[in-house]
């Protein structure tokens, strides 16, 4: 869709001398991979490096920046009505109405592990349009990619729907990955039997700027709601009223508080931005994902996600990055793991708004997760 679209544009723009460089540029978009194939060095984004084929990307030395698993693999989760799977089972279409059948079947709330269903062509428009209920929540083609499953109730629909994780696929070849949140034993899970996956402690470097957090409160979505107190604590420790704060975007849509995110990062966008460096800020809250998604993860990981104790988190004590702490949390290790990995890279992510390692500023968390290089302070900071 988008070559035709690119094409139709080409169309108008290649006859006008005045927009040589918009049909120049128009061309090696349309001509794809055969544009690139003879250059020395390539650039490019996480999503376009997963469209390239093996046979081209082994021509290079493959370096990626930044933790690929979280930024691109970890959200690959889709979801499909019940109701629209028991269509597809009776629709016989090859691979897709046996998935679906096997997907219908499952027990609510349990989590299974899914074999590759092989290769199969994308249903066309037409096959779908047949599909009376089939809706836009509704992704029947990436089911064939599935590598884990639960049959729940939809968030916000209400609906009974199956919830599934699409894991992301590299070519065995060797990759160059720089990051400091990476976690090696997520990687070694995830490539398990596919790439071996060798580890260099990077060295840290220590900030030039400073790094204060307070633990005391968990201030996840529901505990920081009870907590806005909160945004006010940072704003007085840090002695500035317009202080730059990072928290959940839901809390945006407060006059008080979305005034004082000028440059609109919230958790889930702060990977790369570089417009608060060099400012004081604060980070406040534990950006808790919700539970399937974890859960769907370490399944497809090999971890038993289905046992009792961890049908919900609960306040632990565990043990992470050389660090002590409570945290509510899950009782499986790797469940555990892929959590407090998941926290760890996206607080981080935050503080690297305020670039430390060059600026003399000062970072505020406000987390019971601790943070590298972090002064703790654990007193109850609200009393």
């Amino acid at each position: 869709m988008t070559a035709k679209i690119v094409a139709e544009y080409y169309k108008e723009v290649k006859g006008d001398p005045g927009r040589k460089a918009v049909a120049e540029e128009c061309e090696r978009v349309l001509k794809g991979m055969a544009a690139i194939q003879d250059e020395r060095v390539i650039v490019t984004t996480h999503a376009y490096l997963l469209q390239m084929p093996e046979a081209f990307l082994k021509k290079y030395t493959v370096i990626i920046d930044e933790d690929i698993l979280q930024l691109q693999a970890f959200n690959r989760m889709n979801s499909i009505s019940l109701e629209c799977l028991h269509e597809l089972a009776g629709m016989g279409f090859p691979i897709y109405s046996g998935l679906a059948s096997e997907l219908a079947d499952s027990k609510e709330g349990e989590y299974r592990r899914l074999r590759a269903a092989g290769i199969s062509e994308p249903l066309s428009e037409d096959q779908l349009e047949v599909m009376e209920c089939f809706g836009a929540d509704d992704n029947i083609n990436d089911l064939v990619h599935a590598g884990s499953y639960v049959r729940m109730k939809d968030r916000e629909t209400g609906r009974d729907s199956v919830k599934y994780f699409c894991p992301l696929k590299l070519p065995p070849m060797k990759y160059i990955i720089l990051s400091a949140t990476l976690n090696h034993d997520v990687y070694r899970e995830y490539f398990r039997g596919k790439m071996d996956v060798h580890c260099y402690q990077e060295k840290k470097a220590a900030y030039k700027g400073r790094l204060l957090q307070y633990t005391y409160h968990s201030l996840g979505r529901k505990d920081l709601s009870g907590k806005l107190q909160v945004f006010s604590y940072a704003r007085e420790i840090a002695k500035e009223q317009n202080l730059e704060i990072i928290t959940f975007k839901m809390f945006e849509d407060r006059e008080d508080i979305g005034r004082l995110n000028s440059a609109g990062i919230h958790f889930g966008n702060s990977t790369g931005l570089n417009s608060l460096g060099g400012k004081d800020l604060a980070v406040v809250g534990t950006p808790f994902g919700v539970d399937e998604n974890y859960k769907l993860i370490a399944c497809y990981l090999g971890a038993d996600v289905n046992q009792k104790e961890d049908r919900r988190p609960h306040f632990r004590r565990v043990e992470y990055n050389g660090c002590s702490f409570l945290m509510t949390t899950y009782k499986d290790p790797l469940l555990q793991k892929v959590q407090l990995y998941s926290l760890e890279s996206e607080l981080e992510q935050c503080v690297g708004r305020a670039r430390l390692l060059r600026n003399d500023c000062n970072a505020f968390v406000f987390s019971a997760f601790p943070c590298e290089q972090a002064e703790l302070h654990t007193r109850d900071y609200l009393d």
